[in-house]
């Protein structure tokens, strides 16, 4: 007589995993936007500025958080969105130098060596640029 006690060997087991994983594969997920209290800080899926905790905010599932604000999006140039528009200059930017890597170059040049480094510190964040969508 065999041992049908683990779950590998078992003949139901091996009949229902098929049957399973087709309903699963059958269910189609219904996505509901729920307006709730956010509980923790985060980044708005919309705009990509901070949410902090005990905000109102949209959410659902697949979509992230978004400020309540942010569902009534406005389209700025080119039909995108102020999110999309930060998104962008993000990626146009990614090689730019960072204000640590600019003082680290300044430290490092001829021109700079008897410039203290606070005065190095100032330049780098005067010259270093921002995204001017957040």
């Amino acid at each position: 007589m065999r041992n049908l006690t683990k779950t590998g060997n078992n003949p139901l087991f091996l009949f229902f995993i098929p049957n399973l994983i087709n309903i699963f594969n059958n269910i189609s997920i219904i996505l509901v936007t729920m307006q709730m209290t956010s509980k923790f800080n985060g980044i708005c899926a919309r705009c990509n500025k901070a949410i902090s905790k005990g905000t109102r905010i949209n959410w659902e599932a697949g979509q992230g958080a978004r400020h309540l604000s942010c569902d009534q999006t406005v389209i700025l140039k080119d039909g995108k969105t102020l999110g999309e528009l930060a998104l962008q200059w993000d990626r146009e930017h990614k090689d730019d130098l960072t204000a640590c890597q600019r003082v680290e170059q300044m430290m490092n040049d001829r021109d700079y060596r008897d410039v203290p480094e606070d005065a190095l510190w100032q330049y780098a964040r005067q010259d270093t640029q921002r995204n001017p969508y957040r």
